[in-house]
């Protein structure tokens, strides 16, 4: 029988350089996390290691890159998430990158709509054509805000929905993750909550598609 075709549709990659606390925070708290993890790593661990299956493509999502909260210049706010952009261009400009079939980059969505099209506008131009027409939708992780008064402060904003509702009307996806195990299932009912609101009163074509990534971490 032949095997599988399927699409990884979750793939974190990052280069050796940037396998550090000064580009994700989180990675202090996870030595083993320092390492590559690029599509020569990426293929060696999964390609062939099952006969059953066989890797078509991937999507690749953003990897909560450091972003800096204090300053107003675009460059200088999401340089991060911009720096992985640029790698992006490298790899799929190279020739390790045919496997990304699809992205899904991180975007400020706790900046309204006007903050969001600006970042767009630079990071269109940092990624390069063959990187953007292969974005699906953009991801900001929910998870990180624990304490449910902050959580609410954003996610009950109408610029915050305004947000969701642009990346609907540019059919793209919105990407949040909550951790349910350690902070509580308030986040995963707030989650449904903003779902309603987001959709209210919008055509069906231009509702916005969630993808849900839920963290059970100890």
């Amino acid at each position: 029988m032949a095997p599988q075709p399927i699409i990884d549709s979750h793939v974190h990659l990052f280069p050796l350089s940037d396998a550090n606390a000064d580009n994700h925070t989180w990675m202090a708290s996870v030595p083993t996390m320092l390492k590559s993890h690029d599509m020569e790593e990426y293929t060696k661990a999964s390609v062939y290691k099952n006969v059953d299956y066989e890797i078509k493509g991937i999507i690749f999502v953003e990897v909560d890159r450091n972003v800096n909260q204090i300053a107003k210049r675009v460059d200088d706010w999401a340089w991060g998430p911009l720096k992985e952009l640029r790698y992006l261009k490298r790899v799929i400009e190279g020739d390790n990158g045919s496997l990304i079939c699809g992205i899904v980059p991180w975007a400020p969505v706790d900046r309204g709509v006007d903050g969001l099209k600006s970042y767009l506008r630079v990071a269109e131009k940092e990624a390069g054509e063959k990187v953007w027409e292969r974005v699906k939708g953009f991801r900001f992780l929910l998870q990180g805000i624990t304490r449910k008064e902050e959580f609410k402060r954003l996610t009950d904003s109408n610029d915050f929905i305004e947000v969701l509702r642009e990346f609907g009307d540019r059919e793209w996806s919105f990407d949040l993750g909550i951790d349910q195990r350690r902070v509580g299932t308030w986040q995963l009912e707030e989650t449904a909550d903003i779902i309603e609101r987001a959709h209210r009163g919008v055509e069906k074509q231009k509702k916005v598609t969630f993808i849900l990534s839920m963290c059970n971490c100890v």
